[in-house]
């Protein structure tokens, strides 16, 4: 279909340069009045009232899409909580079980370190003991150090200055 070209402005007070918002209701509904000037006030009225009713039209159509849609993801999210919902309590159960099973295994090893955790904390002790300015606030990495050298400690440092 074809594009109409918008008319141009006469210059005599009857083209759209001129006709203020009436021109506007008329070029959007349509109506084909190029030259004509509008005739009385009752028509402008016709005009108006048939562009709220377009515009209230429009407002239902779009109302009712956003509600079609909105029914159609909930379709779509009803769907999915069926085909995935056994997969998701599997998996939910499943992280469950592996934290409890962490769980255990942490505490399980924290027991066992326990004892040599306490060998460490004696140590420094001893060492804070033998030099007073190891116990000094920012001594603590020379102190692990010194734990790890006089022990033979595998463990990093870092991990020797957290314990004790």
């Amino acid at each position: 279909m074809a594009k109409r070209k918008k008319p141009e402005d006469p210059g005599d007070g009857t083209g759209p340069g001129n006709a203020g918002p009436a021109w506007e209701y008329f070029e959007a509904l349509g109506l084909n009045r190029p030259n004509a000037p509008l005739t009385s006030v009752d028509e402008l009225v016709r005009a108006v009232e048939k562009r709220t009713h377009c515009q209230t039209a429009e407002a239902v159509l779009r109302a009712e899409d956003r509600r079609d849609r909105s029914l159609s993801a909930n379709a779509t999210v009803s769907r999915l909580v069926k085909e995935i919902g056994p997969d998701a309590a599997l998996g939910k159960s499943r992280r469950n079980q592996l934290a409890d099973f962490g769980d255990r295994r942490g505490k399980a090893l924290q027991k066992e370190r326990e004892a040599e955790w306490g060998k460490w904390r004696k140590e420094a002790e001893r060492l804070k003991q033998k030099h007073p300015q190891l116990g000094l606030p920012g001594k603590k990495s020379e102190l692990a150090r010194r734990v790890k050298r006089s022990l033979a400690l595998k463990d990093s440092i870092e991990t020797i200055r957290k314990r004790i």
